[in-house]
């Protein structure tokens, strides 16, 4: 009876360390594909923008003229490096972008 109390306490801790093991990878924010930041140019309407990118993450609620696009994944212990993407606009319309480090 010991042996059997001892075997399923293994096995209750064995599976235990596996699943604890294992991260759920995680995205964040706006994927940003390189041909649709290509694609925004000054001029071009704040409308088409966010079809382009999709709604910003970060909207200066002082300075309305900023909209700031960021990107993050993390899959288990490997982190990579995040994308942030600064869109400046005058009269709802695109004066320049800028990839923010």
């Amino acid at each position: 009876m010991v042996q059997y109390m001892r075997f399923f306490a293994y096995g209750v801790f064995s599976v235990l360390c596996l699943t604890a093991c294992y991260r759920i990878p995680v995205q964040q924010g706006n994927i940003m594909p390189a041909q649709a930041v290509a694609r925004i140019q000054p001029g071009m309407p704040i409308q088409q923008v966010t079809q382009l990118l999709g709604t910003p993450v970060l909207v200066n609620p002082f300075a309305d003229d900023q909209m700031l696009y960021i990107y993050t994944f993390k899959s288990g212990l490997e982190t990579k490096p995040t994308q942030r993407l600064g869109v400046y606009t005058r009269n709802d319309r695109v004066v320049s972008t800028h990839i923010l480090s």
